[in-house]
């Protein structure tokens, strides 16, 4: 019985520090200019997935908009669901999610592609493998509140 127990605390030790230890870590980051590919896992969704249907969820189109002030409201729209902006500039930021429970970190990351009139968005999970859904919510629900700042 002590063995199980003293077995348990070490697994939960251990996912802790990994959980930790990938708080610690940034965003992928621009990639020749575009956001990272998705890996092979489905814990991620990027607009640049291309014919990935798996992995893609559609950019905001800006339909004519000021793109900087388009910019500002999805960071604005970010924050609002819970994500604290990490680094960024005036076409690319990168924010931070943290599940409740355990607190692991998933990276929400936009990129302001003005020549096409569209915000690419990626959002993915540093651990584990599946997400339940959980960056494609963010995703949309952050849509939904980007759309609300622009009624």
């Amino acid at each position: 019985m002590v063995k199980t127990i003293v077995i348990i605390v070490a697994v939960l030790l251990a996912a802790r520090y990994f959980i930790y230890r990938s708080g610690l870590a940034e965003a992928p980051g621009l990639q020749a200019g575009q956001l990272q590919v998705c890996p092979d896992t489905p814990n991620c969704v990027c607009s640049e997935a291309g014919n990935d249907a798996d992995h893609y969820i559609a950019a905001i189109a800006l339909d004519g908009t000021d793109t900087q002030a388009a910019f500002k409201q999805l960071k604005a729209a970010v924050e609002a669901n819970g994500g604290q902006i990490s680094q960024g500039d005036e076409r690319y930021f990168a924010a931070r999610f943290s599940s409740k429970l355990l607190g692991y970190v998933d990276d929400f990351e936009a990129r302001l592609d003005e020549p096409e009139g569209q915000i690419h968005l990626r959002s993915a999970s540093r651990l584990g493998r599946s997400d339940f859904g959980v960056n494609k919510k963010r995703v949309e629900s952050v849509k939904q509140s980007y759309a609300a700042l622009n009624k």
